[in-house]
């Protein structure tokens, strides 16, 4: 069977992982900023964004430390079970 992943070198220039974490963080930028746009939109949301949100609202606290408390809750559940 032909394997249909692609190659990844072993060793990238630091030229190569400049390039992915710049085209990473514009990435999240324009996530974070669609995010941002449909919750003042009123539109609708999505789960996770709902989740944030009504945590932040009953918390008193901001929807992106919601988020990022959030987040790191569910990575210590995932570190945890391994």
């Amino acid at each position: 069977m032909k394997n249909l992943l692609p190659a990844f070198p072993q060793n990238s220039t630091s030229r190569e992982i400049f390039r992915g974490m710049l085209i990473a963080a514009v990435s999240i930028f324009f996530n974070g900023l669609g995010v941002y746009l449909t919750i003042h939109a009123a539109i609708g949301v999505g789960p996770w964004d709902v989740l944030n949100i009504g945590l932040s609202g009953t918390l008193g606290i901001l929807y992106g430390s919601a988020s990022i408390t959030v987040g790191f809750i569910i990575l210590g559940i995932d570190i945890l079970l391994r």
